[in-house]
């Protein structure tokens, strides 16, 4: 997440999506944006198989667990922090699919950037940490 081999996925691709979301789906015909919107739903919400929170609630869980394990109580801090991270995920889910179902004006694309945006900055704070209590 923190140095992946493009800067289309990880952090970085957070970022660059918070930037080209808002701009695709004003570029895109209606219809188009709405099933659009409704795939990023799906892919964040529990719907799609993550057990919501794109994951995060999951990984929270084994940090905990691993946190029980190992004795690493800084892992149980990163726990929080991904479990707030999958709440979240949650919203930004929220608002694909209330895009999805009401179309994307201006004003809701740059919220769903906006959104992005933050937890970017988010995820690379709570993906520093975890670095900080595994030696990396």
């Amino acid at each position: 997440m923190l140095s992946p081999p493009i800067r289309n996925i990880g952090i970085e691709g957070m970022k660059k999506a918070a930037q080209m979301i808002p701009i695709w789906l004003g570029e895109v015909d209606p219809d188009s944006a709405r099933r659009g919107l409704f795939n990023f739903f799906i892919l964040i919400d529990a719907t799609g198989g993550t057990g919501g929170g794109l994951f995060r609630y999951m990984f929270s869980r084994f940090l905990k667990e691993s946190s029980e394990i190992t004795g690493i109580r800084g892992l149980e801090t990163c726990s929080s922090e991904f479990q707030h991270l999958g709440d979240k995920w949650q919203r930004i889910a929220d608002i694909f699919l209330e895009g999805s179902q009401q179309g994307s004006s201006l004003a809701h694309r740059l919220r769903i950037g906006e959104a992005l945006s933050e937890i970017a900055n988010l995820e690379n704070a709570a993906w520093m940490n975890l670095a900080s209590h595994i030696g990396r």
